[in-house]
């Protein structure tokens, strides 16, 4: 059985990068009950991360950021009861230490440019490998954008429509 190809991820630092210390904190923002407990007992398995929260809404997920004051949140793209996209910069707004990180994204996603607008500093695919999603958390962290290269394409042709 072959393995498939490893995704590379387009990282861009930032100028105002300043180091985290470890562990990263976390909270994730998912509203999959199972999705959203194995997720967080996953990452929290991991050296050098601790999860603060993990909120099953937008606006439990909002107050819980901002209690907790993580260097990441992992958002949920498809959250049922809110709109991911304006969470995001309300995030962003209120926390801005916090980097925002979407989940959950396939190749032709037709908001990237939006996400990117409105604060979000990384993406991970939907078919994403956990090692894939530990390294962009860590990137992110530190202050690099994470565009995996599969959205490229996406955001090309977004800016052009534009």
């Amino acid at each position: 059985m072959s393995r498939p190809p490893k995704r590379k991820m387009v990282p861009r630092a930032k100028a105002s990068a300043k180091p985290v210390q470890s562990p990263i904190a976390l909270v994730v923002v998912e509203d999959n009950p199972l999705l959203r407990t194995g997720l967080a007992a996953l990452i929290q398995s991991q050296p050098g991360f601790t999860v603060l929260a993990a909120a099953a809404d937008g606006d439990a997920g909002l107050e819980k950021v901002r209690e907790a004051k993580p260097d990441v949140v992992l958002l949920d793209l498809g959250l049922a009861d809110q709109d991911s996209l304006a969470l995001t910069g309300r995030v962003r707004g209120e926390v801005p230490a916090a980097k925002v990180i979407i989940m959950g994204l396939l190749p032709a996603q037709e908001d990237v440019a939006d996400y990117v607008e409105a604060g979000a500093s990384g993406f991970i695919m939907k078919d994403a490998s956990f090692d894939e999603f530990l390294s962009t958390i860590r990137a992110v962290a530190h202050g690099v954008e994470v565009l995996p290269e599969a959205l490229t394409n996406s955001l090309f042709t977004q800016i052009v429509r534009r």
